[in-house]
């Protein structure tokens, strides 16, 4: 028996990283999954798998938490979680912005999220310990230049889990999220191939590492399974101690800055 046997799980951005990362471990207690994502090369690992329904959707599409919500409830006649892990990244400087990169950025980080948390919601109060988990970022507690936009997503995912929680608790369903430092991920590993990058990347905490995956997973099994039922409206930092460093910084004095 796993800690997630009998629970059904949406999961969002499951073709790649930390979404895919989380549906295996999941999988792996139990679980069923409805596993989403717009790239369907990166779902067929699921496809021969009776315990997962995989949907091929932009998650910013009209219909598209309906569909997913209702492929849960047709297939597995239930849904107890939902973990948004679908999110893009964009460097957009404020004076010079793209103001529809900007829109699709917001649309995918946080919209699409409020919309699935939303559909989702008659099912979690039904099933009495509903558990949502928001995947934001340590971009949602700092700010960095270029950063803005990706940064201000964040915080009002932060700001929606919050919401959650207070709005829902009553029903039984806790509402947290998790903040990533530096993840190994598709996008993160060609900058690992650059020694100059490497140092950058692994020196941002204080464990000279960068995250896995699987840390994301366990971090999410946690907040799902049946030892958080009084973990709600929490950030859940997994960034190798990035949060709580000191900024490392170089002056031509030769003497830190206070």
């Amino acid at each position: 028996m796993g800690l997630l046997t009998g629970k059904v799980a949406i999961v969002t951005g499951a073709a790649d990283g930390m979404g895919q990362g989380i549906a295996r471990r999941f999988l792996g207690e139990g679980a069923r999954v409805v596993a989403t994502d717009v790239n369907a090369a990166g779902l067929a690992e699921f496809a021969d798998d009776d315990r997962v329904a995989t949907v091929v959707t932009d998650i910013t599409a009209d219909d598209a938490a309906d569909t997913i919500v209702a492929t849960a409830l047709a297939r597995f006649g239930r849904l107890d979680i939902v973990v948004n892990a679908a999110g893009v990244f964009q460097l957009l400087p404020l004076d010079d912005l793209d103001f529809a990169a900007w829109s699709r950025m917001w649309a995918i980080n946080l919209e699409a999220p409020l919309l699935l948390c939303v559909a989702a919601l008659p099912a979690l109060k039904a099933c009495g310990a509903g558990r949502i988990v928001n995947i934001a970022s340590v971009s949602s507690s700092r700010a960095r230049s270029g950063f803005g936009p990706y940064t201000m997503t964040k915080h009002a995912l932060a700001g929606l889990t919050v919401s959650l929680a207070v709005e829902f608790g009553r029903y039984g369903i806790t509402a947290n999220s998790i903040n990533p430092g530096t993840i190994l991920t598709g996008i993160t590993r060609p900058m690992m191939a650059d020694p100059a990058w490497r140092r950058d990347l692994e020196s941002q905490g204080v464990l000279n590492r960068v995250g896995t995956v699987d840390e994301i997973a366990a971090a999410a099994l946690y907040l799902v399974g049946p030892n958080s039922g009084f973990t709600t409206g929490h950030a859940l930092a997994v960034d190798g101690g990035f949060l709580v460093k000191y900024p490392e910084r170089l002056v031509a004095s030769g003497t830190d800055e206070a």
